[in-house]
């Protein structure tokens, strides 16, 4: 349900609320029980969220050049939220490395996006986006085969992330088709990737990174249907982690996964 509401020809705004579910199931490798894992058995409930969500758009001039701009507030709730865990239901080398999804009672995630672009000078456009994330197991705490757990932070979940750019236009001459150069900035806030790092999980939070992209495109090569293009990602060559794996309670130890490095290449396109 949602009400939009066109302020002016440049400016848009709206307000908007949603509801989804994902699906329950069972897990193969429990014991056959009629009940959910957090009750000793092999199935799962199914995951519930809502949300409301506002936003504001524009799209006009700013000082005589063209530019828009979007951004939004939102705020969800999630019950019955669906995490796997590798738990012990048979005791010492029993099930530890088997994957199990369990419920978590619930959660909440507010926060904030926006994004917009400007084109100062026919030649140059400036641009970025911004994001900021809070999310929080609001009740956290399961018992798996007599095993109690407790949730906590949300993982996979930087609190703030951003991109910056600006593209500059080169004057080849309309014949020799558009070439462009972009250089962006990508960056973002420390991450943990694992949900219980505050409890059995420690050791799992990943260091923040800024990563540095370049691209040069040549689009309708001398005016036929060919472009290319090169590109450069992380040019820097930074260190970071994208992500991991968290065996801490099963196994007692955990692995993080390493971001790519600096890579380049060509791209070369036919429009038919």
């Amino acid at each position: 349900m949602g009400l939009e509401y066109k302020v002016s020809p440049e400016w848009f705004a709206y307000l908007k609320t949603r509801g989804s579910f994902r699906s329950g199931g069972f897990n193969g490798a429990a014991p056959p029980v009629n009940a959910t894992a957090t009750d000793g058995g092999n199935l799962f409930n199914s995951e519930h969220t809502q949300d409301i969500e506002g936003g504001l758009k524009y799209a006009g001039d700013v000082m005589g050049r063209p530019a828009n701009f979007a951004s939004a507030v939102f705020i969800q709730w999630v019950q019955d939220v669906q995490r796997v865990e590798f738990p012990d239901p048979d005791g010492p080398g029993g099930l530890a490395s088997i994957a199990v999804t369990a419920n978590v009672p619930s959660e909440r995630i507010w926060g904030f996006e926006a994004q917009g672009n400007l084109r100062p000078a026919t030649w140059l456009e400036l641009g970025g986006s911004a994001a900021y994330t809070k999310a929080t197991f609001t009740n956290g705490n399961i018992e798996l085969f007599g095993t109690p757990y407790s949730y906590g932070p949300v993982g996979d979940t930087p609190e703030f992330s951003g991109t910056a750019y600006a593209q500059v236009f080169l004057p080849v001459g309309e014949e020799a088709g558009e070439v462009s150069l972009r250089g962006d900035l990508y960056g973002q806030t420390a991450q943990y990737f694992s949900n219980a790092a505050n409890s059995i999980a420690p050791g799992t939070k990943l260091p923040g990174y800024v990563l540095v992209n370049g691209r040069l495109d040549w689009n309708g090569i001398m005016g036929s249907d060919f472009s290319a293009a090169l590109f450069v990602k992380n040019v820097t060559d930074k260190a970071y982690f994208v992500g991991g794996m968290t065996l801490a309670a099963a196994l007692g130890h955990n692995a993080a996964a390493v971001g790519e490095p600096r890579t380049y290449g060509l791209e070369i396109r036919y429009r038919f």
